[in-house]
């Protein structure tokens, strides 16, 4: 496994009193899903998420150590005032997993604090994280129903199907919530423990999870991997747009000077067209360069607010839009949160605004040189085919009107002259437009003059947290609307 692939994360809550004859059972329903999961994503580090509780969360744990699999703990509390909840034997439990653990997080608040408040609000506080921060989740549950403002796997559930938690900057969340429900009665109960069942939005969880493999399979670095697609992309719309003129031109030879060959030719023309477009559209390398791209933008805003000492968590401040298109890419950033690293290393102005505004104004200057391009092109065919119609008419009126022997083959070399110009102006048409040149410069100059407005603003007034959320959405905001407008340029035979 590579050290830049991205984790999928296996939330975990569950009752803290397990009858003892459920545990073999239990533990097996737990096995079978995490290599259910490991199974769909061989490519991937799968790491389990848990507060390590007493019960189900320390079953979970010790069975993702059988496997080889990460453990995450997501405390409550420090860890020395976490320890006071625990029985001795619990807490010999708890230490030992504790110690393999690969990271411990120490839940900050992520509803607004009441004035009284018992030590469930931090236990809630920990689901709320959990719920978050996983791919999906495994709950050892008996089905009771959750209570408002509450903690445990009944209000975990609830929270990952239908986010029943306070929102400080996003109310309207992206449904993609998946449970794993194994049935873990109570001690008063007897029904049989280890029934599965599933809850929620299965088909999203599968689709996030095996476009994160994927990503891990090329590496695991999207900025890199939307470079190598985009290529790719560009390479393939090339050579449909010369086959695609190729074609015409094959055509019109063929039409106005009969040569029968050219059927011939027209045919194997087609033929590759066909096999180049199947190839393109299998690989799916426009579409991994649209979300690989809108990926490692927002890991590169998350690595900026990091680096600067801002504490959040970019994840939250995608649009629908995004998360509609691309859910994969939110679920990705939350998990991705839990590795931040959020400590001062960057100079705002220096290694953000700055050196966006450059980026902005260099790519800017770039998108204008092949703008100018496909420009020059497009007119160089129409004055070359403006040159050909002024012969035609000096020919017709002129030179021909007086019988000229071999007037019908100049005629033929004058169509054809023409046909080739417009075929010109058709592969700079459908190359060239296929790569949104106007939207991308607008793009860039809006972007441009937007970081030298906030340049002017950091320098006359600072910047406090309000300003760097303003900051945050614009970049994701632009993000959204490369993604949004790139969308219609899928390669397609009509080039």
């Amino acid at each position: 496994m590579n050290d830049l692939a991205k984790p999928i994360v296996i939330g975990v809550s569950g009752h803290r009193q397990l009858r003892a004859k459920d545990v073999d059972s239990l533990k097996q329903a737990v096995k079978s899903q995490l290599q259910a999961v490991a199974l769909k994503c061989p490519n991937s580090p799968i790491k389990l998420l848990c507060c390590l509780a007493e019960g189900a969360d320390q079953l979970c744990a010790e069975v993702a150590e059988e496997l080889n699999i990460g453990l995450i703990v997501a405390s409550p509390m420090e860890i020395s005032e976490y320890k006071k909840d625990f029985q001795a034997g619990a807490l010999f439990n708890f230490e030992k997993l504790l110690s393999r653990a690969e990271k411990v997080i120490v839940v900050s608040d992520y509803e607004k604090r009441p004035e009284s408040f018992t030590r469930d609000y931090f236990y809630r506080q920990a689901d709320i994280y959990v719920a978050l921060h996983s791919h999906c989740l495994i709950a050892l549950w008996d089905g009771s129903p959750a209570k408002a403002g509450g903690c445990g796997t009944a209000e975990t559930v609830d929270m990952v199907l239908n986010h029943t938690y306070e929102h400080h900057n996003k109310y309207i969340r992206f449904n993609d919530g998946f449970v794993i429900r194994i049935h873990a009665p109570r001690l008063d109960d007897d029904t049989v423990a280890g029934d599965i069942t599933y809850l929620g939005n299965e088909s999203e969880f599968n689709t996030n999870i095996e476009k994160l493999d994927e990503l891990n399979a090329g590496g695991g670095n999207p900025d890199e991997l939307s470079l190598q697609n985009a290529k790719q992309y560009q390479g393939k719309l090339r050579l449909l747009a010369v086959l695609g003129t190729a074609l015409a031109t094959a055509f019109l030879l063929y039409d106005e000077i009969m040569i029968r060959g050219m059927l011939i030719a027209l045919m194997i023309i087609f033929i590759v067209m066909i096999i180049a477009f199947k190839i393109a559209t299998k690989s799916r390398c426009h579409e991994k360069y649209i979300e690989y791209r809108a990926f490692a933008e927002a890991l590169r805003v998350q690595q900026h607010s990091d680096r600067i000492g801002f504490d959040i968590e970019v994840a939250n401040y995608l649009d629908w839009s995004r998360c509609f298109d691309t859910a994969w890419i939110h679920k990705a950033m939350q998990i991705m949160s839990m590795y931040r690293d959020v400590r001062k290393s960057e100079n705002l102005l220096d290694d953000w605004i700055l050196d966006q505004k450059r980026y902005h104004e260099r790519a800017a200057e770039k998108t204008k040189k092949l703008k100018q391009k496909n420009k020059a092109i497009i007119l160089i065919a129409a004055a070359l085919s403006i040159a050909v119609y002024a012969f035609a008419i000096i020919f017709e009126y002129g030179i021909a009107y007086q019988g000229m022997a071999n007037a019908e083959i100049i005629r033929i070399i004058i169509k054809v002259s023409v046909g080739l110009f417009s075929a010109i102006s058709l592969f700079a048409a459908n190359y060239y437009g296929k790569l949104s040149l106007q939207h991308v410069y607008e793009d860039h100059v809006r972007m441009s003059s937007f970081f030298a407005a906030a340049e002017d603003y950091v320098t006359r007034f600072g910047a406090d947290d309000e300003f760097l959320k303003e900051l945050v959405n614009e970049e994701l905001s632009e993000n959204s609307n490369w993604c949004s407008y790139e969308k219609e340029n899928s390669i397609d035979l009509t080039i």
